[in-house]
């Protein structure tokens, strides 16, 4: 599903779109895989997986926290790619045939198979079949037809650097992958990459904040294929108490610039904020509070609820309101 197909189908329900960002690898990758099911299951319509990097700009202490989690655990470029074809695949082995009980649909969390023995850290197997021309992972289908859950990975240039950028949008187009957004590479340095991803079929996503100035802010709206992100506050992600006062007057100059969605993120972390920027915005985008949660609960199914109970909430604060209906729609 491309990501114009996602904020159509949340504006077609009446609401806006629920992004929502989590450090791949954090606690395992094995629990990635499921974390991103169970978000999907509670009303997410779009997964950020984060790379882990050890230098990242932009993170704040949550999310820095998750990245050194993920490290400390193996998380590698590889490994990443590789957990989302494993959720493309688990999407497509689902039965449409076999509904969830009413205990599965209360609980937020969705009956899989087990995973497969390949989600670990890279070893030097996986290293060598590396690059090798996989077959590409379809998007999955809902019953109806409906495509699956759409995954945009984020990260820091640099592991995209190092992994080869042709290599990294070729296998990240493999493994069902819809957008890349590179936090830290300016619109007007990134012409090489934009050519790399369009030529696999990868959408890409550029920041804007308040402090942009207007040159970059053209120039990464118009180099944003899938949606623009627009940083709610200057600084570094993290929960915070309320949304800026001036946000709806930023939303209003980047309208009058683009017709692409607008999401935003950095500082969205209760329903409150989703509600209020659901009214605004095409999209809200929750990272720091959900990677919270992950951080204080662990793996097992004990997080898993506890992170569905949340985004079911956030997912529910996503309808427009009924005096006013979204405000640019």
């Amino acid at each position: 599903m491309g990501m114009r197909e996602v904020f159509d189908r949340a504006k077609a329900e009446n609401r806006a779109a629920l992004i929502v960002y989590i450090t791949a690898g954090d606690p395992t990758l094995a629990a990635t895989v499921e974390i991103a099911l169970a978000l999907r299951e509670a009303g997410a319509d779009l997964v950020e997986l984060g790379i882990p990097y050890s230098d990242p700009l932009a993170d704040g202490p949550v999310i820095q926290a998750a990245g050194q989690r993920a490290l400390a655990a193996g998380t590698t470029v590889a490994g990443v790619l590789q957990a989302a074809r494993e959720i493309r695949e688990r999407e497509r082995v689902a039965s449409p045939a076999s509904p969830l009980s009413e205990t599965e649909r209360g609980s937020g969390l969705t009956p899989h198979p087990p995973l497969p023995a390949r989600i670990l850290p890279e070893s030097a197997g996986e290293r060598g079949r590396q690059g090798t021309g996989e077959t590409p992972v379809p998007p999955a289908e809902e019953p109806g037809g409906t495509p699956g859950l759409p995954l945009l990975i984020m990260t820091c240039f640099n592991p995209i650097l190092q992994f080869g950028p042709e290599r990294f949008a070729q296998e990240a187009a493999a493994a069902g992958v819809s957008a890349v957004l590179v936090s830290d590479l300016p619109p007007e340095e990134a012409g090489e990459w934009r050519e790399i991803a369009a030529r696999h079929g990868l959408e890409t996503v550029f920041l804007v904040t308040p402090v942009s100035d207007p040159e970059r802010r053209a120039l990464a709206m118009e180099a944003s294929t899938g949606f623009v992100y627009v940083v709610s506050r200057a600084g570094t992600t993290g929960v915070r108490e309320s949304l800026p006062e001036e946000l709806p007057g930023l939303l209003e100059r980047l309208r009058e610039l683009t017709d692409r969605p607008l999401a935003v993120g950095f500082g969205i972390s209760r329903p409150e904020h989703v509600a209020a920027v659901a009214q605004i915005a095409d999209g809200a985008i929750v990272g720091s509070a959900v990677v919270r949660v992950i951080g204080e609960r662990g793996a097992g199914d004990e997080m898993l609820k506890a992170v569905g109970d949340m985004v079911r909430e956030l997912a529910e604060a996503t309808r427009y309101s009924s005096a006013t209906g979204n405000q640019h729609g």
